[in-house]
């Protein structure tokens, strides 16, 4: 339905959309007259489907549940005429336009995926590299660096192509001035001196119809990026979409808004948390992950999710059916090698990473760790010997630090272990200390091994769960020594010790859920 309003003496049209999920939806509006968008704030891109601009009036933190339809309908139109008394009384300030940007100026036509690091060292005109990554459902268009998208699509099995996309830095421009025809943008272009560069490229062949700008935002230095899209350029005859736009014939043709969002892994790992996961990616050391079972597989994820993004993954072993439950990897890598698996997977988490796989024994590679910052161990209890030489190199400053993570029976219990120069080596036995860190007795522990048919058939059941409680821990205590903290060179992992307390140690009592950090 809709409904005539008077605004500085003119009559609008406010079209009314109701849901069939009123009042769980809120009514929306939308207004006929197209010269209010970018005029005023909340007001978003044209609707084809309802013919009309929607003004964007409910932010979805304040909405309530409203039992009653009548008292949302009453709501909704009482804050619709205090938007258009605002727009009457001019009351709006302009730069309310700027704060919601994005919200109107998307259009579900795509979005630039562009690595900021690498644009703004441009200062004003340039055509630049972009990639279209075809998935399955959707093509994806991103500016990056172009070996971190060979490597992300051959860890996806996606296929790209490489084409060209102009860039424009708007500088102040759009403080006053927001574009929406093309004879507007070309006016801007033309005041900032742009205009010979784009006619020059006129001929250039697989320029997108594109163009990515970025501009200040009124009352800070902050720079801000977006997209135009000029899907209204369909001629087949044309080599790129320059000669149309330039042409006085389409001057009055509307161009589309395309969001433009950073993909920089400094800005990813920021929203993923804090600055803590972006000062661990500036780090950029390099880490060594000597075992790709359950254990180190699951931390290499967490790692590269919290900023590490230089991995050298060890491990001869292929993944068996009988890792799948509690090994971080499913049924798609099955009989692949766990480390070149792990690679491929870990591939797929963000494009400026670096993995390297290695699918030998750690003992036949010993000087591939040697440029390593950080070697964590995840062995098990059958290559205790090569830990150990591992771990005697980290002592003896002939090799990196050593954190050795394991686990207690059925990962009720884990231990994160820091090894480097100011261990004693004269007095360090790698058995002996691990059977006096141990909180369950050793003898109790042997009852939890089981075994199937064949040579080298023992093994520990343990859900992926309980290991996953320990690993959190490991992965904290990895990043804090990653920062240069100082920590603690023993981290105890416990989980619900209360169904096995009977089998810990004389005399000690251990808490469930609760992170022991101490020194040996």
């Amino acid at each position: 339905m809709s409904k005539q309003f008077t605004i500085n003496k003119s009559s609008v049209e406010i079209i009314t959309e109701i849901s069939h999920n009123f009042p769980l939806k809120y009514p929306k509006f939308y207004t006929t007259d197209t010269t209010m968008f970018l005029k005023y704030p909340h007001i978003e891109q044209y609707n084809h489907r309802i013919r009309g601009h929607r003004l964007c009036l409910d932010a979805d933190e304040d909405k309530l549940y409203y039992e009653n339809p009548s008292d949302l309908l009453y709501d909704s139109y009482n804050r619709l005429e205090g938007f258009l008394n605002k727009i009457e009384n001019n009351e709006f300030d302009k730069n309310e336009i700027f704060d919601e940007f994005d919200s109107y100026w998307c259009k579900t036509t795509g979005i630039v995926h562009f690595n900021k690091e690498l644009i703004q060292k441009f200062k004003s005109f340039k055509v630049i590299d972009s990639y279209i990554i075809k998935t399955e459902d959707k093509e994806l268009l991103f500016i990056e660096d172009e070996k971190y998208i060979k490597q992300f699509c051959k860890s996806v099995n996606y296929n790209f192509i490489k084409n060209k996309v102009v860039y424009i830095n708007f500088e102040r421009e759009l403080e006053k001035n927001i574009p929406r025809t093309y004879s507007e943008l070309k006016s801007l272009i033309l005041k900032l001196g742009y205009l010979s560069s784009l006619q020059k490229i006129k001929k250039a062949k697989n320029i997108l119809p594109v163009i990515l700008f970025s501009f200040r935002l009124p009352g800070n230095k902050e720079t801000h990026y977006a997209a135009i899209y000029f899907d209204e350029i369909k001629s087949t005859n044309v080599v790129n979409f320059i000669n149309p736009f330039l042409s006085d014939s389409n001057s009055n043709k509307v161009f589309y808004g395309m969001p433009a969002m950073n993909i920089s892994n400094s800005r990813l790992y920021k929203r993923g948390g804090n600055l803590m996961n972006v000062n661990v990616h500036k780090k950029r050391k390099k880490i060594a992950i000597v075992g790709c079972g359950s254990v180190g597989a699951t931390l290499a994820h967490k790692l590269v999710k919290v900023g590490c993004n230089n991995l050298l993954l060890i491990d001869p072993e292929t993944l068996s059916s009988d890792n799948i439950a509690r090994h971080l990897l499913g049924m798609e890598y099955l009989e692949q090698n766990k480390a070149i698996a792990l690679k491929r997977y870990l591939g797929k988490q963000f494009l400026d990473i670096e993995i390297s796989a290695v699918d030998e024994y750690v003992e036949d590679v010993l000087n591939d760790l040697k440029d390593c910052d950080l070697i964590i161990t995840a062995l098990g209890s059958d290559a205790n010997h090569i830990e150990e030489k591992i771990i005697r190199d980290a002592i003896n400053k002939n090799s990196a630090p050593v954190i050795s993570c394991w686990f207690e029976a059925t990962a009720c219990i884990g231990h994160g272990i820091l090894f480097d120069s100011t261990c004693d080596s004269k007095v360090f036995n790698i058995n002996k200390l691990f059977n006096e860190i141990m909180l369950l007795d050793e003898k109790a522990t042997s009852m939890f091994v089981k075994s199937d048919v064949g040579c080298n058939s023992n093994y520990m059941p343990y859900t992926y769960l309980n290991a996953n409680l320990h690993l959190n821990h490991f992965a904290n205590m990895v990043t804090k020594y990653l920062m240069d903290e100082k920590i603690k060179n023993h981290w105890v992992s416990v989980g619900e010790i209360g169904s096995l307390d009977k089998y810990l140690k004389s005399d000690l009592k251990v808490e469930d859920n609760t992170l022991i950090k101490r020194d040996f």
